[in-house]
């Protein structure tokens, strides 16, 4: 056992290294492409600010005009928390805080660079006066008199090193650990945050010290909490700064060495099993009969039910055991595959009969109830009409209109359960939004408010079938509507970059469910009041949710207010990828 043993080890020494390596290579690809999505941005900024500087009342600092101008262009930038223009002398002229105007910052370091150098700089990590100190990074933009070429005002704009690390989380998985160091080697930002480490200086340590000398290359160095990391690095070519991206060696390593000790235990068991074999009187007693169940198992796995072991005459009866019981648990299993194959037939030609059913019934309430609507709407224009009458008149419409809308809902689900899904790229927060609408007169009347929370990696653009997502929250809400007696309402949308899943969450301030209904909450014809009468609608709105859900390959679902408070949250997840 003892060669095995040594050819293992070496094998595994040999994947740990290319493994290690070819972590050290894409952790200086990250970095390198974060560092390029850092130089886009200080680019966008130097442009912004060298177009600030030709506009005259930015040029010459006109008070509130200039603060406008740069109030309005502050938003298209979200990475830039402030635009300041500030006098050759120190003094801020204006700015997008309205505290600054008339401080004295003259003594900035990249102030002075500016100013000596009248042309564009960009600055290592500064606290910033109109930030309560937070640390930021500054582009300085020089706007020269055309007389004799002296400095007249400097265009500024804050940097927040916060939004420029998220626009690299973005971009790669959660495990790295990501950080920005300026020129002088100072951590400008990093994640997972260690706030205790913004602005200290890391010049002289191992990674810093190895950016400096290869620019790009990576690096294997112990983390701020000691453990060993494989670091990549790459500068960021519009300053002196370096983008780092890095990975634990421990969790790069990990599957190789739950792999090798697998390995070894799998050794170990089979020098055992070598020895038992010998003892026990060689290959008829065990080695053919334990291949003949190892077969059989591997056809059952693979759905033969049909297969059977034949051990033979002189197999162990500890193995012929095994091999009846094997024969009896496929007997089982065939069992229940047939029942479970006429359940899934039975409830397939169920659901088609009641899709049937709900199309041809809705379709054929549309005939009466139009003539219903005509004749109301008649009656109410025809001025001989008498006013008693016309409250009750009113009452038919009303009604009348309802279960046109229900009929045409009806329809409107039995054809999106019997059509095909169709992708497409659309607005996740505008569809929220546009669903609350649908729902906001009923809202209304009942007092509550509606909520629309959009959380921060929720894309511009995902792909999934609209009319199915759409048709899905429409009914959360109206249930959450319908049972909400006061508060609000809330539609909470988030998104799993990892794994490209959307999720809905409807909040509302109900009774909440009973425990004996939440088993069946998403069966057909379910529903409940909690008045404790008739419940209200036909109680399909949860089941048909829960169908087309399963038909964009997610699934909805129902707990408890998180906050401890009355009320319900049904949420909803289906894959939909960024298509930004």
């Amino acid at each position: 056992m003892a060669i095995p043993a040594l050819l293992a080890g070496a094998y595994f020494e040999s994947r740990a290294r290319e493994r290690l390596h070819l972590a050290e290579l894409r952790a200086e690809d990250e970095a390198k492409a974060g560092a390029r999505e850092l130089d886009a941005l200080i680019v966008q900024t130097r442009m912004l600010v060298t177009t600030l500087a030709a506009i005259p009342e930015i040029r010459y600092g006109e008070g509130a005009a200039c603060a406008d101008t740069l109030r309005r262009l502050l938003p298209t930038a979200g990475w830039l928390v402030s635009l300041s223009v500030i006098r050759a002398d120190g003094y801020v002229l204006c700015s997008t805080n309205p505290t600054v105007p008339g401080l004295n910052v003259g003594d900035q370091p990249h102030l002075r660079q500016a100013l000596a150098t009248r042309q564009f700089v960009f600055s290592d990590l500064a606290a910033s006066r109109a930030r309560n100190a937070q640390p930021s990074l500054y582009a300085v933009e020089p706007v020269l008199r055309r007389e004799d070429g002296s400095v007249e005002v400097l265009v500024v704009a804050a940097l927040d090193p916060e939004w420029l690390l998220q626009s690299l989380i973005a971009r790669l998985e959660d495990e790295r650990r990501i950080g920005i160091v300026d020129g002088q080697g100072m951590l400008v930002a990093r994640y997972p945050p260690v706030p205790e480490a913004i602005g200290r200086s890391f010049g002289d340590g191992p990674v810093v010290t190895a950016a400096r000398a290869n620019r790009n290359g990576h690096v294997l160095a112990p983390g701020l909490d000691g453990r060993p990391i494989v670091f990549g690095f790459a500068p960021v070519e519009a300053s002196g700064a370096w983008v780092f991206v890095g990975r634990e060696a421990s969790a790069i390593l990990g599957p190789i060495e739950a792999e090798s000790r697998s390995s070894y235990l799998v050794l170990a068991l089979s020098g055992l099993l070598v020895l038992l074999v010998g003892l026990a009187g060689g290959e008829w007693l065990l080695i053919r009969p334990i291949a003949a169940l190892r077969r059989t198992i591997d056809r059952l796995a693979d759905g033969d039910l049909s297969a059977r072991a034949r051990l033979g005459q002189f197999s162990a009866p500890e193995l012929a055991a095994l091999a009846a019981q094997v024969a009896r648990m496929a007997e089982r299993l065939g069992t229940k595959e047939r029942e479970l194959i006429e359940a899934r037939d039975a409830a397939t030609a169920a659901s088609a009969a009641k899709s049937w059913f709900l199309g041809a019934a809705s379709h054929e309430l549309r005939a009466p109830l139009n003539s219903v609507l005509g004749w109301a709407q008649a009656l109410l224009i025809d001025p001989r009409l008498p006013p008693a009458l016309r409250d009750q008149v009113e009452d038919i419409g009303r009604a009348g209109w309802r279960l046109n809308a229900i009929a045409s809902r009806l329809l409107e689900a039995t054809r999106l359960e019997t059509e095909a899904p169709q992708l497409g790229d659309i607005d996740p927060a505008g569809l929220g939004e546009a669903c609350l609408d649908l729902v906001r007169p009923a809202a209304a009347e009942a007092g509550l408010a509606l909520v629309l929370e959009a959380g921060p990696a929720l894309p511009p653009r995902v792909r999934t079938d609209e009319r199915r997502l759409r048709q899905i929250l429409r009914s959360l809400l109206e249930n959450a509507v319908k049972f909400s007696r006061d508060g609000e309402v809330r539609l909470r949308l988030s998104w799993q970059a990892a794994s490209g899943l959307l999720r809905a969450e409807v909040l509302d301030h109900g009774p909440g469910v009973p425990a004996g209904l939440r088993n069946k909450l998403f069966q057909d014809f379910a529903h409940h009041d909690p008045g404790g009468q008739v419940g209200r609608g036909l109680g399909l709105g949860l089941s048909v949710s829960a169908r087309l859900a399963v038909q964009l390959g997610g699934e909805v679902g129902h707990a408890d207010r998180p906050d401890g408070r009355p009320g319900s949250l049904f949420w909803l997840q289906v894959p939909a990828p960024s298509a930004a």
